[in-house]
Protein backbone atom coordinates (compact mmCIF):
# COMPACT_ATOMS: atom_id res chain seq x y z
CA UNK A 1 0.00 0.00 0.00
CA UNK A 2 1.35 3.42 -0.91
CA UNK A 3 1.06 6.28 1.51
CA UNK A 4 1.48 10.01 1.34
CA UNK A 5 2.53 12.67 3.81
CA UNK A 6 -0.44 14.37 5.42
CA UNK A 7 -0.64 17.27 4.92
CA UNK A 8 1.31 17.13 1.65
CA UNK A 9 4.56 19.06 1.60
CA UNK A 10 4.77 20.92 -1.68
CA UNK A 11 8.13 22.63 -1.21
CA UNK A 12 11.65 21.43 -0.44
CA UNK A 13 12.70 22.30 3.10
CA UNK A 14 16.26 22.83 1.88
CA UNK A 15 15.93 25.14 -1.16
CA UNK A 16 12.18 25.89 -1.19
CA UNK A 17 11.98 24.33 -4.66
CA UNK A 18 8.69 22.93 -5.89
CA UNK A 19 9.79 20.02 -8.09
CA UNK A 20 9.39 17.19 -5.56
CA UNK A 21 9.16 13.53 -6.55
CA UNK A 22 8.33 10.65 -4.23
CA UNK A 23 8.33 6.88 -4.22
CA UNK A 24 7.60 4.20 -1.66
CA UNK A 25 10.39 1.65 -1.36
CA UNK A 26 10.84 -1.55 0.59
CA UNK A 27 14.02 -2.11 2.56
CA UNK A 28 13.86 -5.91 2.46
CA UNK A 29 17.19 -7.66 2.13
CA UNK A 30 20.44 -5.93 1.27
CA UNK A 31 21.10 -2.98 3.56
CA UNK A 32 17.45 -2.54 4.58
CA UNK A 33 17.85 -4.01 8.07
CA UNK A 34 20.76 -1.61 8.66
CA UNK A 35 18.67 1.40 7.63
CA UNK A 36 15.82 0.53 10.00
CA UNK A 37 16.54 -2.49 12.22
CA UNK A 38 13.06 -3.57 13.33
CA UNK A 39 13.57 -7.30 13.46
CA UNK A 40 14.76 -10.02 11.14
CA UNK A 41 11.40 -10.85 9.54
CA UNK A 42 10.00 -7.33 9.38
CA UNK A 43 10.46 -5.59 6.03
CA UNK A 44 10.64 -1.85 6.55
CA UNK A 45 9.03 0.50 4.06
CA UNK A 46 9.94 4.11 3.41
CA UNK A 47 8.54 7.03 1.50
CA UNK A 48 11.44 8.80 -0.18
CA UNK A 49 11.00 12.39 -1.37
CA UNK A 50 13.60 13.93 -3.69
CA UNK A 51 13.87 17.56 -4.73
CA UNK A 52 14.93 17.70 -8.36
CA UNK A 53 16.03 21.33 -7.91
CA UNK A 54 18.74 20.77 -5.27
CA UNK A 55 18.82 16.96 -4.80
CA UNK A 56 17.77 17.02 -1.14
CA UNK A 57 16.31 13.68 0.02
CA UNK A 58 13.79 13.11 2.83
CA UNK A 59 13.08 9.61 4.18
CA UNK A 60 9.85 8.83 6.03
CA UNK A 61 9.06 5.53 7.74
CA UNK A 62 5.80 3.92 6.60
CA UNK A 63 2.95 3.92 9.16
CA UNK A 64 2.98 0.12 9.57
CA UNK A 65 6.65 0.25 10.61
CA UNK A 66 6.34 3.23 12.98
CA UNK A 67 4.64 1.22 15.72
CA UNK A 68 7.69 -1.04 16.02
CA UNK A 69 10.17 1.83 16.41
CA UNK A 70 9.55 2.21 20.17
CA UNK A 71 10.48 -1.47 20.66
CA UNK A 72 13.83 -1.20 18.86
CA UNK A 73 15.07 2.35 19.45
CA UNK A 74 15.82 4.54 22.46
CA UNK A 75 13.62 7.59 22.88
CA UNK A 76 15.43 10.92 22.89
CA UNK A 77 14.59 13.27 25.71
Amino acid sequence: MNYKIDPPQTFCRNCNGSRIYSKQVSANGGHGPVLLPLGFFHGSKFLIRVCSDCGFVDWFVAPDSRDRIKDHFDREL
